[in-house]
């Protein structure tokens, strides 16, 4: 009499490990795509908080925050506070690994939240890098206006709306990350 065989062949089983590995992969690229939107949509309302801040200290005060007034163009200050260490072991935003003009230390910022303090509660959100090293929420100063900036995950065209007002100005060559501004005047 013949004995019968209990189990699978080594085809079922290559078959089910490889259908468990499609499945994985998809659903770690599936997350990864989730948890981008998430970053960028807490990023963006970070960003509209501080539009925000600034609004209310203009109502307030009937001009900008005198630190931002007499800045020299094209000066940068983080937004907020809990910026990652980066270039001359220090918190900076924006080229979170430059010390050159294209980063800000996050200990210059000190005036600037002190007067927004006095017209509103300033927002708490902990900032978020994107990928390359790139952080905000950040202010640059022009000769009218002044650019509240974030950084998104993703590519979204020049000129386009990354979302929440921001119009996109700028992103990196390999289409990974892109700088969203929302301009105010001085």
């Amino acid at each position: 009499m013949k004995q019968r065989a209990y189990g699978f062949t080594i085809v079922e089983l290559i078959i089910v490990i490889v259908v468990i590995a499609i499945l994985a992969s998809i659903s770690i690229v599936t997350y990864r795509g989730i948890t981008d939107r998430a970053n960028n949509t807490s990023r963006i309302a970070a960003g509209e908080q501080w539009v925000r801040a600034f609004q209310l200290y203009q109502v307030y005060n009937g001009a900008m925050p005198p630190s931002v007034v007499a800045a020299a163009d094209n000066t940068r200050f983080c937004l907020g506070s809990g910026f990652p260490m980066g270039g001359g072991g220090v918190a900076r935003c924006q080229n979170v690994t430059g010390t050159d003009g294209n980063s800000a230390a996050e200990s210059n910022n000190a005036t600037l939240m002190s007067e927004l303090q006095a017209a509103t509660d300033l927002p708490r959100a902990t900032p978020i890098p994107t990928k390359p090293g790139f952080t905000g929420p950040y202010l640059v100063r022009g000769a009218t206006s002044i650019q509240v900036t974030i950084g998104l995950d993703g590519y979204w065209a020049i000129g386009t709306d990354c979302g929440g007002g921001f119009i996109s100005n700028w992103n990196n060559n390999t289409n990974t990350i892109t700088a969203c501004i929302k301009t105010l005047s001085l």
